[in-house]
């Protein structure tokens, strides 16, 4: 057995190199961060390197103080088997003992400290797992059309907030905003859009790797405090990417967030023109609306939105409510408002219909108040008439947009999407792609990247973008029902069991219908195990029909499809796992009660 502090500084493992200190994994052709947890897990087996460790002991020391079920260990063995490239049924690392826990039957060493100090930074783990991944689909930088190249570009990165202060954090996006918004006026510099900076939050990422990502030569960059008993703080940094140098730094005061936000970026634009050769020209008015609590309100319904969940969007739209009261005329805030009412149905009880009622009458105001808004009016617009399975209008409501703005970030992407519910994955794949190149850093485009490339079967791609999308935050995939055919694909059965169970699912159905997916002469078991879990009502009416194809049984499928609006099997029935159901008679019927038949 190792001694733990013998491993700390980092440990040889087959070709990998792992160093626990920085929570890294690396490898020959990529570099991953681990979360702690996950650490700890792969510390204690290498440990006891070639010696079976019990799921107990690794729950007990890993987990120590806190309840938890064996699926949190299951994610964590499995995300490591990701890392490691290794395969559940051909073990090269980790050996599952059954009933029992687990085996790294690899032998480890540990790595002396002088050459644990010179391991790869997180300058290099970001370009190996991100850039490099950006780089095959998007090439090696960000293309400005519009500004000359020899110009600085510049990102504006959300600002840090602590713990404590989570409450305001929604200024960091307002500094972001605003910021961002000034120096698109300039015609000195080119601007990262807001959506690519605004992905960013993770401070271990360093500027190098940063600025080769988004394209620009300067970050602006921050963090937000408060000393006890004092006003609000914020230190302010200009960094050169390519020496990774902060060229200027302050800090600034302010008795309010209103009073913060303005001077941070009064300075910040001063420092722009003191230490590079633009002239962005200082702030001469704050943004519109003028109503400084109805721009606040906006603000933080954004960072609300931002993290989804049905409180966290119910209190985005009681903000942007609040903050139209205040100022009717806020097209943005309507826009927003639009795109929440618009999504609400789809974390809560509220049907489609009333919600997509509500989200119409929004974005018409926002179009009323404000006719830039036009573009991305009609991408809502075109989203919705797709979730209503009105194809035909869908797809001339979005090519409406894209002829707005053929630049929408949002356009493009639902306009993708729209195009694989129709069978069209290969024609989908430009629109996706160029919302990735137009906002590399989203987590959300890498993950549908990722689902239109599983579409037509590059599971390479799909799976360095699944890749991106779960180091820029997902933990998981938001479009589920495609990643369970990617694991499925994959043959990575342990994961796509953990997912399962993880997300709720009772063990007695879904135990055995892994066991048919993984050897064919289950197949007959798992189909009794899963007829019978349905009629007890413990398998979830938008997984029947994925769990039918699945097990190839076409007449099943059929019955059990889910015609609801709030759910995506439509985008399943162009897969080629459910090619016996566009061979069986009763497909064209199908399609007819889905809408289908006149656009395809």
């Amino acid at each position: 057995m190792q001694d733990n502090d013998l491993l700390s500084d980092g440990f040889d493992l087959g070709p990998f190199q792992v160093f626990p200190r920085k929570e890294q994994i690396v490898g020959p052709e990529d570099t991953h961060h681990l979360e702690p947890k996950v650490m700890q897990v792969l510390v204690m087996l290498a440990s006891n390197a070639q010696q079976p460790v019990t799921r107990d002991e690794l729950l007990e020391t890993v987990w120590s103080g806190t309840v938890v079920g064996d699926e949190v260990l299951s994610r964590a063995v499995s995300l490591l088997r990701g890392y490691l490239k290794d395969e559940r049924t051909n073990p090269t690392f980790i050996r599952t003992l059954p009933k029992r826990g687990y085996e790294l039957i690899q032998p480890v060493a540990p790595i002396p400290p002088e050459q644990a100090t010179a391991a790869p930074t997180t300058k290099t783990y970001l370009l190996a797992a991100l850039v490099a991944g950006l780089v095959l689909a998007i090439g090696a930088i960000i293309y400005w059309n519009s500004k000359p190249a020899t110009q600085p570009t510049i990102a504006v990165l959300p600002f840090q907030v602590p713990e404590e202060l989570q409450h305001l954090a929604f200024i960091s996006g307002g500094i972001t905003d605003e910021l961002t918004t000034h120096l698109s006026t300039s015609s000195q510099v080119n601007v990262v859009a807001r959506r690519s900076s605004f992905a960013y939050r993770d401070p271990q990422i360093d500027a190098s790797a940063m600025g080769d990502l988004l394209g620009a030569s300067y970050l602006v960059e921050g963090s937000i405090y408060q000393a006890e008993g004092s006003s609000l703080n914020a230190v302010v940094y200009l960094v050169d990417v390519e020496s990774g140098t902060n060229v200027w730094s302050v800090r600034v005061e302010g008795d309010t967030p209103t009073a913060l936000r303005e001077r941070v970026v009064t300075a910040t634009l001063q420092a722009i023109n003191d230490e590079t050769s633009a002239q962005v020209g200082e702030l001469v008015a704050t943004p519109s609306p003028l109503d400084a609590a109805a721009y606040r309100a906006y603000l933080e319904a954004k960072y609300q939105w931002s993290l989804r969940g049905e409180l966290r969007i119910d209190r985005a739209i009681s903000l942007l409510k609040e903050a139209i009261a205040l100022e009717p005329a806020f097209g943005a805030a309507h826009l927003a408002l639009a795109h929440a009412l618009a999504v609400q149905p789809f974390y809560t009880n509220l049907s489609v219909p009333d919600g997509f009622a509500l989200a119409r009458a929004s974005a018409a105001l926002a179009v009323e108040v404000d006719s830039t808004l036009r573009a991305e009016v009609a991408a809502l617009e075109g989203f919705m008439l797709m979730r209503e399975r009105r194809w035909s209008e869908s797809l001339a409501t979005l090519q409406k947009a894209l002829a707005l703005d053929s630049e929408s970030v949002l356009a493009n992407f639902w306009y993708s999407s729209l195009l694989c519910h129709l069978g069209r994955p290969q024609d989908a794949l430009a629109y996706i792609e160029k919302a990735s190149r137009l906002d590399p850093a989203s987590p959300v485009l890498n993950d549908r990247l990722a689902v239109n490339y599983l579409w037509v079967d590059d599971l390479a791609a799909a799976a360095s973008r699944y890749d991106i999308a779960n180091q820029l935050g997902y933990l998981e995939s938001t479009n589920p029902k495609s990643f369970f055919v990617f694991l499925n694909r994959m043959e990575r059965f342990e994961a796509l069991s953990e997912l399962l169970l993880r997300f709720g699912n009772d063990p007695r159905w879904v135990l055995p219908f892994i066991a048919g997916l993984e050897n064919v002469e289950q197949r007959d078991t798992a189909r009794l195990a899963l007829e019978a879990a349905i009629t007890e009502g413990i398998v979830p009416i938008d997984l029947r029909f994925g769990a039918w194809v699945f097990l190839g049984d076409a007449d099943r499928a059929f019955r059990d499809f889910d015609h609801d609006l709030k759910t995506q099997d439509v985008e399943l029935l162009w897969a080629k796992e459910a090619a016996i159901l566009r061979e069986h008679p009763k497909f064209p019927e199908l399609l007819d009660q889905l809408g289908l038949s006149p656009v395809l």
